[in-house]
């Protein structure tokens, strides 16, 4: 290891983990590794990572998931610099990085592609009027004819001088009136360390432009892969695409503002679209069984052909013409300094990758609802994975990959990676992982038998009225938590919202903020009989509103958190001391039978011969495991995670320390009694 590079005094595994990830990182070799809530993974993959690239050359590329792991990323590497002079630096996307959008507040909808475009075209602006010796024109951006006029060195200074992170940077360059973004491309040429949002190196895109930023390649980085367990479903989204019904339609009204031009000699744009939108309910009356459908190869292009008497060569014509209308489109769009939107080129461009996707690797799927969709849905993730196989080295680090050959085998990585586990060094007595073995939330048990759910309910309630301290309840989906929530939902009241979600005092009522009133609930469940304060995630909420009510629930006495397995919440928040200390999962967090999943356990079944495990087991052990894992978030952390399913013995394994209760309340209030809270 580089001298001075760790900036604590090294503790537990720590320096076995360092020397470990080092000298993969100096052989150009891929490690998967599960180390355990305490380790100190983010330092101990800088440093280690770090000092190989430092020795042997090369530079870090550190991908996460969300904002909030970037920021420990550059907090770590400003402990870091304090001892060893490196450059961290951190980039967001457009939309959370341009000063102009919030100005512009119909920017923030803008996907990455449009964006840029925006972006460019403006920035022509201003060079253009540089040029000419005139200020920035109407249509262009004041910030980056600010950042054009500015000193270089000024703000590398300012850079070296403090290490910030994003949110410091940013709001650092809105003080001067300059682009973060553009400036974040001139400094990370020479970084050690750049830590980005996963896109920035799947897209290839994206990954180009940030390679040109870098001034390197793929080949002289070092990655490391934070968060590690997101990435199989991460890249089989982004290698899929879809097509809904409200796409079709804001297509239409588009070609009714542009022109219904012609696509062949005797078929308009408008009746093109009125037949696809057909032919989409037509596959969702047929293909949906329950909430989806396989649909078989060619069936949406053999309506399109029948209907219109096309031949094959000709539709795929048609949807080339469309995909330059749309384009054009997009083109007057941006001349108008308006965001570059086409439905019309989205409509097009998926029906391209709808009609020549890879019949071996992606299934062609329908959804039923309100907004039908059709997507095109890539089964194996070690396609887009395969890029990683170009880089010096890549770090697959998290604290749950647990079965560590899934990860291995869905990545396509070579059988011999090194797979290492290091446990959580915190002492085990602090935590009490109980499970009930009467009750369970699977399908047809729950529905077979009502009494489940009144058990159910009375294990909560008798939880939340035995431990008064700050309580997560966790569902494996907002359908099964709306079962327990026992809001008035026919009462004709709107429910009020605080922070962005539903916050409910004691006896049901609802809490207005504005005035401090209350609106009575009359709902029975468990937020009208249970005497405490509920804080309620709902479906969709905005980032910022979720944030809102994370932070009122961290901030109350005895409130509960109800939310969802596999979500923001139970992977991408930490909950130390005080603002979490009991943990009560309803369920077990399943996937959901559906067309998909049985047709993604088939293809790890041809595969693997491991469909089951790989597809069910594992996602539902690793969604379990992080959401217990909210609970003991540092050394002095203490609690209970209680599992409502007699299903949770089947992960005894996986999930350490399980022990099915005998009387799940008596002892729940024993750990307690024995530790800092005393409830008798």
């Amino acid at each position: 290891m580089t001298p001075d590079l760790f900036p604590y005094s090294p503790r537990h595994d720590q320096e076995r983990i360092i020397s470990n990830i080092q000298q993969s990182a100096a052989n150009g070799t891929q490690l998967v590794l599960e180390s355990g809530t305490g380790t100190g993974k983010t330092i101990c993959s800088l440093v280690g990572t770090l000092s190989a690239a430092l020795e042997g050359g090369g530079r870090v590329l550190y991908l996460t998931r969300t904002n909030s792991q970037q920021k420990q990323v550059l907090l770590e590497a400003r402990s870091i610099s304090k001892q060893h002079r490196i450059r961290a630096v951190g980039i967001v996307g457009r939309a959370q990085s341009c000063l102009l959008a919030r100005e512009l507040p119909e920017l923030l909808d803008g996907t990455p592609e449009e964006l840029s475009k925006l972006c460019s075209r403006k920035k022509r602006k201003v060079q253009a009027a540089i040029e000419t010796g005139k200020s920035a024109p109407q249509g262009g951006c004041h910030f980056y004819e600010a950042t054009l006029q500015s000193d270089p060195e000024d703000i590398i200074g300012w850079f070296e001088g403090n290490s910030p992170t994003i949110e410091e940077f940013m709001a650092h360059c809105n003080e001067r009136g300059l682009c973060p973004y553009e400036l974040n491309k001139g400094l990370i040429k020479g970084a050690n360390v750049v830590s980005a949002p996963y896109i920035y190196y799947f897209h290839p895109s994206i990954q180009q432009a940030l390679m040109s930023w870098m001034n390197t390649s793929p080949e002289d980085l070092h990655i490391i892969l934070d968060e590690a367990h997101n990435i199989p479903d991460y890249l089989r989204d982004l290698s899929s695409s879809k097509l809904t019904l409200r796409t079709i339609q804001l297509g239409m009204k588009e070609s009714d503002k542009w022109g219904d031009v012609h696509l062949s000699e005797t078929l308009r744009t408008s009746e093109f679209l009125g037949e696809l939108e057909e032919a989409l309910e037509g596959i969702t009356r047929e293909y949906v069984k329950d909430d989806d459908g396989l649909v078989p190869p060619g069936v949406l292009e053999e309506h399109l052909l029948s209907r219109f008497c096309l031949t094959s060569v000709t539709l795929g014509r048609m949807v080339e013409g469309m995909i330059i209308y749309g384009q054009s489109i997009r083109d007057r769009l941006i001349e108008k300094g308006k965001l570059p939107r086409s439905y019309l080129f989205n409509i097009a461009s998926f029906l391209f990758f709808w009609m020549n996707l890879d019949e071996q690797t992606h299934i062609r799927l329908v959804r039923g609802g309100a907004n039908p969709e059709l997507e095109g849905y890539c089964m194996d993730p070690s396609i887009p994975a395969s890029t990683l196989h170009q880089a010096r080295s890549v770090l697959h680090m998290s604290g749950t990959l647990e079965p560590m050959d899934e990860y291995r085998d869905s990545l396509g990585l070579p059988l011999n990676t090194p797979l290492q586990k290091y446990p959580s060094p915190f002492p085990p007595e602090n935590r009490l992982l109980l499970h009930a073995a009467d009750v369970t939330t699977r399908q047809d048990s729950f529905a077979s038998d009502p009494g489940i759910k009144d058990r159910l309910e009375s294990y909560i309630l008798g939880l939340l009225e035995a431990v008064p301290l700050n309580t997560g309840i966790f569902f494996p989906s907002f359908a099964l938590m709306e079962k327990f929530m026992g809001l008035a939902q026919n009462s004709g009241r709107d429910l009020t919202q605080h922070s962005g979600g539903k916050v409910i005092c004691p006896g049901g009522d609802l809490i207005q903020p504005s005035d401090g009133t209350l609106i009575h609930n009359p709902g029975r469940g468990l937020t009208h009989n249970s005497g405490r304060k509920f804080f309620i995630e709902e479906r969709g909420m905005t980032q910022a509103k979720l944030m809102g009510l994370i932070s009122d629930f961290k901030a109350s006495k005895g409130g509960v958190l109800m939310s969802v397995m596999g979500g923001r919440v139970s992977e991408g928040i930490d909950f130390p001391g005080s603002s979490l200390e009991m943990v009560v999962i309803v369920g077990l967090p399943y996937p959901k039978p559906c067309a998909k999943q049985w047709a993604l356990q088939r293809y790890y079944d041809i595969k693997f011969n491991k469909g089951w495990e790989y597809t069910v087991n594992a996602p539902t052990a690793r969604r379990t495991l992080q959401t217990i894992g909210r609970l003991i978030r540092q050394e002095s952390d203490s609690g209970v995670a209680i599992i409502l399913d007699w299903r949770a013995k089947r992960f005894a394994q996986a999930l350490g320390g399980l022990k099915e209760a005998r009387d799940v309340l008596d002892e729940t209030r024993a750990f307690y009694a024995t530790g800092k809270h005393n409830f008798s």
